[in-house]
């Protein structure tokens, strides 16, 4: 549903034949790595289809441990401890889900990893070499490396919560509760005409707190308006209030709202600037849920940049703790907070994302970037570990320009996903600051030069062209 392209002209009993490449950056998530390919045509078509067939083919540099499909009844051939081969055929189908495939290749045990991939080809027009750099702790990281953290879970209790929503909602508060860490600190805020914390502070994990938690989020009724702007400056008050060494910790508030602000201040601009100067100088995160589609993203997107965290959508068809869940289970586990990024060898620009985010147990940071200059490099890492800094230190080869061949080079995909952020993050700037003449030509150029799909560009495919 992301594009669509209209075929034209097909003759009577005549055949078009449509061929569709694309290149996609697979995360890695405690070393599983899942692949989707779009196969639910049902919705499109009740016709069957003569025949399918499908072919993945699985190379890496680490021991696969385990392949499979949930979806579909698939042949696995191993070559190797490192190479697979699945396949899947079915004649005279109607494809009602999605082809899924999941294999697991384990990251390194402990620390972090980094691997580094670089295309420069001497055709290019800007002089430029591209990179695509991932960094991955590994999935058993000492507990001792693991970040002590405050965490406020803000939930929507207004009236357009009620059934299933807040139903789902409170399991999802409830998982978060049973899973805070040792030496973590916790508090919970409702809100709906009005702010209501549970315990008035941050209040360190244990039997009884928990147990207090789990009564009140039980009694959690839907009803009144949504009084967005207290709930969050009465949140980003509870970590903005701490002192000392406790100022250095990780401050995560997880915000959850089906709806846009209707009690008190309901600007975007005031709203934003309110929690802004509240976390200002702090270690604090806030990342918004927004239920259903009757939601401000504007206002949560511009929150959680400011904060450098990250907004996630749940659609009303989806299941709001598992996603929830999903989503803490991972950022329970902080091992690199601040992240910064420097090259000593070479010079880069254009890297993103921009901030970069926080390293957590099992993730992957995947950054794309330009960079001039080439020979042996250090990249550097560095970011803070339980409020005290730490740097890492990778040596890497850049290649020069002529390294990278435009035919068959295995990284010849690298400016394009480069090309993708780039006009992903000016198109976020349009929508979250207007738009300007210079931000939408340089979209287009990008668009025309990469063959990326924007609001500014459309193509016309021409028979053998």
């Amino acid at each position: 549903g992301m594009f669509k392209v209209r075929i034209f002209p097909i003759e009577p009993h005549s055949k078009k034949r449509v061929r569709i490449k694309y290149t996609q950056v697979l995360e890695s998530d405690a070393g599983l790595v899942e692949y989707t390919y779009p196969l639910n045509t049902e919705k499109f078509s009740s016709d069957l289809i003569k025949s399918v067939s499908v072919k993945c083919e699985v190379k890496t540099d680490r021991a696969i441990k385990s392949i499979y499909s949930p979806s579909h009844d698939v042949e696995i051939k191993r070559k190797g401890g490192k190479h697979a081969v699945v396949g899947f055929e079915a004649k005279n189908v109607r494809p009602d889900t999605d082809f899924k495939l999941f294999f697991n290749a384990p990251t390194r045990k402990n620390d972090i990893g980094l691997s580094l991939l670089t295309y420069n080809a001497k055709h290019d027009s800007d002089k430029a070499g591209y990179f695509m750099l991932m960094a991955s702790p590994g999935v058993d990281v000492d507990e001792d490396k693991i970040v002590k953290k405050d965490v406020v879970f803000v939930l929507d209790t207004s009236g357009s919560m009620a059934g299933k929503k807040l139903d789902q909602a409170k399991k999802a508060l409830k998982f978060v509760i049973e899973n805070l860490n040792e030496g973590d600190r916790f508090e919970i805020v409702r809100f709906s005409t009005e702010a209501e914390p549970l315990f008035d502070k941050l209040i360190d994990v244990d039997d009884k707190a928990r147990n207090k938690a789990h009564a009140f989020v039980k009694d959690l009724k839907p009803i009144g308006g949504t009084a967005i702007h207290e709930a969050l400056t009465k949140a980003a008050a509870l970590v903005n209030d701490r002192k000392g060494a406790d100022a250095k910790r990780p401050g995560v508030v997880i915000f959850l709202t089906d709806g846009r602000p209707t009690i008190g201040p309901t600007g975007e601009d005031e709203i934003v600037k309110a929690v802004e100067s509240k976390v200002e100088g702090k270690s604090v995160r806030v990342f918004s849920f927004g239920i259903g589609t009757d939601i401000n993203t504007h206002l949560l997107d511009k929150i959680t940049e400011q904060t450098r965290a990250v907004s996630q959508y749940v659609l009303p068809e989806e299941d709001i703790e598992v996603k929830v869940s999903s989503f803490y289970s991972k950022i329970n586990h902080p091992v690199l907070a601040n992240v910064t990024m420097k090259f000593n060898g070479v010079k880069t620009t254009a890297v993103y994302p921009n901030p970069l985010p926080d390293l957590f147990k099992g993730d992957q940071l995947i950054a794309f970037g330009r960079y001039e200059g080439d020979g042996d490099a250090a990249v550097i890492l560095e970011g803070e570990v339980n409020g005290k800094a730490t740097k890492i230190v990778f040596e890497e080869t850049f290649p020069g320009a002529g390294a990278s061949e435009p035919e068959g080079d295995a990284h010849d995909f690298i400016p394009r996903l480069w090309a993708t952020r780039r006009v992903g993050y000016l198109l976020d700037e349009i929508r979250l600051r207007g738009e300007s003449q210079e931000l939408k030509d340089e979209v287009t150029r990008l668009a025309r030069q990469y063959g990326i799909v924007t609001p500014y560009t459309a193509y016309l495919s021409v028979e053998d062209e």
